[in-house]
This record gives structure tokens, C-alpha cells and sequence, in this order.
């Protein structure tokens, strides 16, 4: 919509202020959300990757988008160049529509030196337990991550997991 704006009223004054507040708004928020979805979806061995790559995708869009940004403007003329903007836009739009919304899972760091069997057993019998979605144990850390689903964890299930994990789970 902001590169709508743009591309129809660039010329006039609060064609552009309009059209520039709305794209910074929604880069704002996209910039928030993303890395928040992002973390959600990542496994937890590989969340920290997962993050860098996303903050560097992001200095190398700004750079890479400058330049072709430019290139596209002495190319075009700055009408088509909004248009052409806009495609990309609402192509994107478009994918993103299909985009699933990640589950809502809350993470439990348990110290692994508090887990009184072995490691392989102990991770099955949590994973057992219904509202686990996923246990990493990351041994050289000396931690293991317990992804849980909030929704599905009822009272004993609760009671079982506090047992395995030598804390109380409660939310």
C-alpha cells in the first residue's frame, strides 16, 4: 500500500510523507516481528544461527537493495521504477499469505547435571509425556531444552514432567 501511495503520489507533499510513514511503519513492525517468528520456529541447537543469519540477511538486503535500488531508478523512470517496487511487493504479499503461524511453545531449560539417568532414556520418556513437543539436549553446554505446548500440558502431565525434570513446571 505505502509503495502504492508512493508510486502515484511521489510528486505531491503528503503523497510522500503519507506513503513514507506507512512503509517505515510496516518495516518497523516487520523488523520486530520477524526475528520473534523466527525464534519460535528454529530448533533450539541452531536458534543462535538461525538469528545471526536473519541480522546479516538484513545488512546484506540494505546493502545489495541500495544497490540495485539505484541501478533501477538510472534504469527506469522513478513512475516505473515504483511500479516495479510494487510487484516485488505484493508478489511477496502474496507468498506470505501462505505462510503458516507458528505454535505458541514455551522453552524449559533444565541443567543436565540435576538428571539422575541417562540422557537417551530420560529424553524419551519426557517426549512421552503429552504437551512435549521437542527435547535437544545439548551435553557440551551442560543443558537440555524442553519445548512445551502450553495447551496440551494438563495437571498430571504437568506433575509427571516436574518429576523428570527435578523442577516445578508451572505456567
Amino acid at each position: 500500500m505505502a509503495l502504492g501511495i508512493l508510486s502515484a503520489f511521489y510528486t505531491v507533499g503528503w503523497g510522500l510523507l503519507l506513503g513514507l510513514a506507512l512503509f517505515f511503519i510496516a518495516f518497523n513492525v516487520i523488523e520486530a516481528l520477524l526475528p520473534s517468528w523466527l525464534s519460535k520456529i528454529a530448533l533450539p541447537s541452531v536458534k543462535a544461527t538461525a538469528m545471526g543469519v536473519n541480522a546479516s540477511s538484513q545488512f546484506l538486503g540494505a546493502f545489495f537493495g541500495g544497490i540495485l535500488g539505484g541501478q533501477l531508478l538510472a534504469s527506469t523512470s522513478t513512475n516505473m521504477a515504483w511500479m516495479i517496487l510494487l510487484a516485488l511487493a505484493a508478489t511477496w504479499l502474496v507468498v506470505s499469505w501462505f505462510l503458516e503461524s507458528p505454535r505458541y511453545l514455551s522453552t524449559l531449560t533444565v541443567e543436565l547435571h540435576t538428571i539422575q539417568r541417562d540422557l537417551p532414556s530420560w529424553s524419551d520418556s519426557v517426549l512421552d509425556i503429552d504437551g512435549v513437543e521437542e527435547v535437544v539436549i545439548l551435553e557440551n553446554n551442560g543443558v537440555a531444552y524442553v519445548k512445551i505446548d502450553q495447551q496440551n500440558l494438563d495437571d498430571n502431565a504437568r506433575q509427571k514432567l516436574s518429576l523428570l525434570l527435578n523442577q516445578v513446571v508451572a505456567f
